[in-house]
């Protein structure tokens, strides 16, 4: 379930959401994709005339991921401006990006900041600054988390990916 908010501070923002449906068991490796494939719709401010003819656009400031098994450990999230369709993405799989679908990687962010409470925790990392410009007709953003240790996490809804956005 992906979910949008917009919010006004002196510009045009807006935060996604999607709560990927991941694997309880068994435990993910490094390199393991975690939740398959996520896409982001609506991700420019742009009306609808406007992305028909130009594609949405912006920057991606932030990533926040909350973790409700309190695992705590680096997740790397991958962006692409088109569906990385020559890429199989399976959850709890190695993710092996496909040489073509390298080009429309926008950025890789490392997510290594953690805070930890009594039973969940939460990693960011903000000030990004990764402009995006999709072109004529296109106004979603595709992503993956790629766990970076070994995760063990309790339930299939255990992980949610929030993403920050300045808005052309």
């Amino acid at each position: 379930m992906v979910n949008s908010h917009n919010a006004r501070g002196g510009g045009f923002t807006k935060v996604h959401s999607s709560t990927p449906t991941v694997s309880a068991s068994p435990n993910y490796s490094s390199g393991d994709a975690m939740g398959g494939l996520i896409t982001f719709t609506n991700f420019g401010r742009r009306n609808r005339l406007a992305v028909e003819e130009f594609g949405a656009a912006g920057i991606i400031q932030s990533v926040v991921i909350t973790d409700l098994a309190a695992q705590s450990l680096n997740i790397d999230v991958i962006f692409f401006d088109t569906n990385p369709s020559n890429t199989t993405v399976t959850d709890n799989a190695t993710l092996d990006v496909h040489d073509t679908d390298l080009l429309t990687i926008l950025g890789i962010v490392n997510v290594t900041s953690w805070a930890d409470f009594s039973d969940n925790s939460v990693g960011f990392e903000s000030n990004l600054g990764i402009p995006f410009d999709l072109g004529a007709g296109n106004s979603s953003i595709y992503a993956v988390m790629v766990a970076r240790g070994a995760h063990n996490l309790a339930s299939t809804s255990d992980l949610t990916l929030r993403v920050g956005v300045l808005q052309d």
